[in-house]
């Protein structure tokens, strides 16, 4: 196994995090804390074989599971588009086409890129728009006045290799749009869950590395410079995410649900105190250089 790196900033530095290690298909992965910009990542990544069954069933029945939550995730990224003139979108790893069907209203081209043959068929039918398979983009090269990536970058297993073939996407004059988790970045929330997760001595689990990066804001930012990109808008807000978002009877009946909204909510009280100590979600647009 060769010596962790952090994708995000290229450190070789780092120590143990507070998040440990998860057990998933008899292989065990370290999450490990790169020590330059704070960020977690998963070491070693998981490999094809592994991706494949991650994204499979087992991810359908995850995702499902947060369906309590209200999608908050797109409204910002759409905001972007409908301040620009219409052209061409790709989303890259689109998921349900929930974005892709929105852009399509504002007026834009829209293709979509998904990893699996099985997702890329149901969403080409179900959708009738062109949805590709991430391993064959060669007809997509340089066709996009806007690439989005909504909660797609926390999922790459080779970063570096990933995000070179979304820049491909790319005309010269095009945008990158991405948004996703910061879910190792400075806030309340995250402080407190870290403080009692060591404090149990939690340090493995049983469950899959569905992200495989956990993001501060920091590391974001300097991955998004090491690959070229020039930032024209960096913002981040704290959302509700992994606490509900709304007080209902189901959340006031079950004790960790309850203490998690509030926990959330005084964690966002701090943060408008002390906007440093904020955040877990961010948005950024950015162009190449």
């Amino acid at each position: 196994i060769s010596r962790p790196v952090c994708p995000l900033c290229g450190s070789q530095h780092y120590g143990a995090s507070w998040l440990g290690s998860t057990h998933y298909a008899d292989r065990r992965f370290e999450y490990l804390r790169c020590n330059a910009c704070g960020s977690l990542y998963c070491h070693p990544m998981p490999d094809q074989d592994i991706s494949s069954r991650l994204y499979g069933m087992d991810y359908a029945a995850f995702s499902g599971s947060q369906r309590d939550h209200p999608d908050t995730r797109l409204t910002s990224a759409l905001d972007v588009l409908a301040k620009r003139p219409p052209g061409r979108l790709i989303d890259y790893g689109c998921g349900d086409g929930s974005f892709l069907r929105a852009a399509a209203k504002l007026g834009w081209q829209c293709e979509g890129v998904e990893f699996s043959p099985e997702v890329v068929r149901d969403l080409s039918t179900a959708m009738g728009l062109p949805v590709v398979d991430a391993n064959n983009l060669h007809a997509l090269t340089g066709r996009a006045d806007v690439v989005a990536l909504n909660d797609v970058i926390e999922h790459f297993s080779d970063l570096p290799s990933s995000f070179a073939a979304v820049l491909r996407l790319l005309k010269p004059s095009g945008l990158i749009i991405a948004q996703g988790p910061l879910e190792a970045n400075s806030n309340l929330f995250t402080h407190t869950v870290a403080l009692h997760r060591r404090t149990r001595r939690a340090t493995s689990a049983t469950m899959p590395p569905y992200h495989v990066l956990l993001a501060t804001a920091r590391g974001q930012r300097m991955f998004f410079r090491r690959v070229g990109l020039r930032e024209l808008r960096f913002s981040v807000i704290e959302a509700a995410w992994p606490a509900p978002a709304r007080l209902t009877r189901s959340v006031i009946g079950d004790s960790r649900a309850l203490g998690l909204f509030l926990l959330r909510r005084v964690s966002r009280i701090t943060g408008a105190v002390l906007p440093s100590y904020s955040g877990n979600r961010y948005l950024y647009v950015g162009a190449p250089q």
